[in-house]
């Protein structure tokens, strides 16, 4: 009676999985708990890079099911995309698609996993700074000429990645950056902290992984 009982309340618990899943497929079209096979869970995974998620197995035997998660042999058609450790772990690497399956006693199945990657926000998308420099002291200028002290304005880029819960991480720090004119205006390498250095328009790119992100930064004459 018990082990009657047990199974009733797994093959109820897949159900209400299988409703639930973040990751539903169309009506008509959804998975059947095998009396014969394997089954895996979730049945797809859409993750962001960096990001992880846990496999879970069942073997089924004359409609008995068995958690066979960590007997289960995993393999990933693309490690690149995402790997999966011994245990059902995966581990989202860089955005595109492949396919987990897990083999117990010579039954399969297989997971269909997506990878994106989060989105990256510059901010502000065009910096305006200014710098002074005083002119030259003219002839007649006596020894107490005070033109000014020179000043070149600086600011940093705020590069901004989604992460699942919605909040945004700034990462200007881990990017690398480059200017496209550093007679118009420099930036640190790794920070993006970028300060004017003369009159005009260029382009500031921050480099990540095969990401990029750009801004334009527009220096001005203070007068």
């Amino acid at each position: 009676m018990t082990s009657t009982i047990s199974r009733r309340v797994l093959l109820a618990t897949l159900s209400v999985v299988l409703v639930t899943s973040c990751n539903p497929k169309p009506a008509g079209q959804e998975a059947v708990v095998p009396l014969d096979g394997l089954f895996v869970l979730p049945l797809s995974l859409n993750l962001l890079t960096g990001e992880r998620s846990q496999l879970s197995s069942t073997r089924f035997k004359a409609g008995e099911p068995t958690s066979t998660t960590s007997t289960t042999a995993w393999t990933s058609a693309n490690p690149a995309v995402a790997s999966v450790s011994a245990t059902g772990r995966v581990s989202a690497e860089t955005p595109g698609r492949t396919t987990i399956t897990g083999t117990v006693e010579g039954k399969t199945a297989t997971v269909q996993v997506v990878v994106s990657s989060p989105a990256l926000q510059l901010l502000p998308l065009t910096m305006q700074l200014a710098y002074f420099e005083p002119a030259p002291a003219p002839d007649d200028a006596g020894a107490d000429y005070d033109g000014g002290v020179p000043r070149y304005d600086s600011d940093s880029f705020v590069a901004n990645r989604l992460n699942m819960d919605g909040s945004r991480t700034n990462i200007a720090s881990s990017m690398l950056w480059g200017s496209s004119d550093v007679s118009v205006a420099s930036v640190v390498p790794d920070s993006g902290v970028v300060t004017a250095v003369g009159e005009g328009e260029c382009v500031i790119t921050g480099f990540l992984d095969g990401e990029t992100v750009t801004g334009t930064v527009v220096v001005t004459p203070d007068e």
